[in-house]
């Protein structure tokens, strides 16, 4: 059985022993080309769906390939999503260890990136593969803590852990804003305020004790970039072991500082900004912001508006 505890695959190893790149995907290439500039050749493609094409000259193996070799590669898993947990089970059970290249991934500049399209696809691989890499992460230490085996470890581990698809946590009443139609009728508050910090947090946790994760906790108000403790609730959530993704939808009028920008690209947070047509809307320029700071973004262009007043 493999034993699954340094996750971390540092560039002064991959001189030892010959590399696979497991996922011919976008961060795939990406880790590839590093390791091309550092004078590493001996490298080859393995992917599922790709098998048999070329990717830089080299053909792409099949996973069923890696068994022969298993006694001298390592493996950089680089899959995204639900697809990562069937590769890392393939890998445990023919005794095959694995190896993410996080450090790589954080230090991809997407400022340094001039077409927007390009840095949009990136941005959101870093994301999820950072998201990906949390709950395998989560799973592998609850089950760990529950004594099953570690091929128990994938996708279908989830039916064995009590799981929260996403949750709301409302921060803030006050906004720039004051749509007539507003869903959270936020134009009605004389006094809008902020939640109080610690007193949501007492009630937030006692939630989280209940279950095993939360895949996305959604932190909304009014405007949640007004939050004045969101930094402080950002690094709360990015520690807890508990909570996989955080997602904060903006309405684009308002940009963060240095200190909430450090923040969110920190604990992986991903953004959501509703393109609506007034004239304080700043969203082009917030996407940019967000994205050279390391940020996902998701531009919604065709908002449309739903009448929630007689709701």
């Amino acid at each position: 059985m493999v034993e699954l505890k340094d996750y971390t695959y540092g560039i002064d190893r991959v001189e030892e022993r010959q590399i696979v790149i497991y996922g011919a995907g976008i961060l795939g290439k990406l880790i590839y080309k590093k390791l091309v500039s550092k004078g590493v050749d001996n490298i080859f493609f393995c992917d599922w769906y790709k098998a048999g094409e070329r990717l830089f000259g080299k053909e792409v193996l099949h996973p069923s390939a890696l068994l022969e070799k298993k006694d001298s590669i390592d493996v950089i898993l680089t899959i995204i999503g639900n697809g990562f947990f069937d590769a890392a089970k393939i890998l445990v059970n023919i005794g095959i260890p694995f190896f993410f290249f996080l450090k790589l991934v954080n230090d991809i500049k997407l400022f340094e990136i001039e077409d927007m399209n390009l840095k949009k696809e990136i941005s959101a691989c870093k994301h999820q593969y950072k998201s990906t890499l949390k709950k395998y992460y989560l799973y592998h230490n609850i089950v760990s803590n529950r004594e099953l085996l570690a091929t128990d470890i994938t996708v279908n581990s989830a039916e064995k852990l009590e799981d929260f698809h996403q949750m709301t946590l409302v921060v803030t009443d006050r906004c720039t804003l004051k749509c007539e139609k507003c869903s959270a009728f936020t134009y009605r508050y004389v006094h809008p305020q902020d939640v109080p910090y610690e007193k949501m947090m007492k009630d937030f946790s006692r939630c989280l004790e209940c279950i095993d994760y939360l895949n996305t906790l959604v932190i909304v108000g009014g405007e949640t970039l007004l939050y004045k403790d969101l930094v402080t609730l950002l690094y709360a959530c990015e520690n807890n072991p508990r909570i996989v993704r955080v997602f904060i939808p903006t309405n684009g009028t308002v940009l963060p500082g240095e200190e909430l920008l450090k923040a969110m690209a920190e604990c992986n947070v991903q953004v959501m900004i509703s393109s609506y047509n007034v004239s304080q809307n700043r969203g082009r320029e917030l996407e940019l912001l967000l994205l050279n700071h390391g940020i996902e973004v998701i531009y919604r262009q065709d908002e449309f508006w739903s009448d929630l007043a007689d709701c």
